[in-house]
């Protein structure tokens, strides 16, 4: 039987959805959606660890500078971003399901975005930094790719999830570095992290490209069973 295409992404159609590790690349429906998918990861990759792990160590200065212990602040800040990073990974499932894949992403991505000029640029005070951290906290730690798994047939699935969430790591490792970097050139977290940060914008950017995948079944899920379903019935 002739292949068919489901959602935009080939599958295989009457002999059930064999394994393809090299589909993902291959399929033009594939690669439609593995790209951006990978672009979102990227951008959140990079803009938190280039970003969000030199929290503590700026929370510590602005105390250094009023007075206060940098390593006790530090440690708050480290402990409140990193409790209310648990909430808003969970949140960003319940959030997908009320409203969508595509909103909720872009909201995450967006607030990744907004918020970092708020926490290295504009809290002053050690009170409203230590809040800006929380809320900041709340978002990138959820911005990763959750409804990749919905985008991809059976047969390439592991290979183009794994592939969208770890590839990105090559190359965002050197985000600290070029964060570390500027603040050093520029003179302060502020300017270098707002730069950094800037990166989010890809995820924003990207999502508008995938598919909505809630409340929709996964590619191809459906083929065997209605395979099945053609099959005359089985008598006695």
């Amino acid at each position: 039987m002739p292949d068919v295409q489901t959602d935009g992404v080939e599958t295989q159609n009457g002999k059930g959805p064999g394994m393809d590790t090299n589909a993902a690349f291959l399929d033009p429906g594939a690669r439609r959606r593995l790209f951006p998918a990978f672009l979102m990861m990227l951008s959140v990759t990079f803009g938190f660890w280039g970003v969000a792990t030199f929290v503590p160590t700026y929370v510590g200065t602005v105390a250094a500078k009023a007075g206060l212990s940098a390593p006790y602040y530090s440690a708050v800040a480290g402990l409140l971003g990193t409790g209310v990073a648990i909430v808003g990974f969970i949140s960003l499932g319940f959030c997908a399901d009320a409203i969508g894949r595509k909103p909720t992403a872009m909201i995450w991505y967006a607030m990744c975005l907004i918020l970092t000029p708020v926490v290295y640029m504009w809290a002053q005070s050690i009170g409203a930094l230590l809040v800006t951290v929380t809320v900041f906290g709340f978002f990138p730690a959820g911005s990763g790719p959750g409804p990749d798994a919905e985008l991809f047939p059976t047969r390439m699935r592991g290979t183009a999830v794994a592939f969208c969430f770890n590839a990105p790591r090559w190359i965002s490792c050197v985000g600290p570095l070029i964060a570390g970097t500027l603040i050093v050139s520029l003179g302060g977290y502020g300017p270098a992290a707002t730069i950094v940060g800037s990166f989010f914008i890809l995820g924003v950017a990207a999502v508008p490209f995938l598919p909505e995948t809630n409340g929709k079944p996964l590619p191809d899920t459906l083929l065997p069973a209605a395979a099945l379903a053609e099959r005359p019935a089985l008598t006695s």
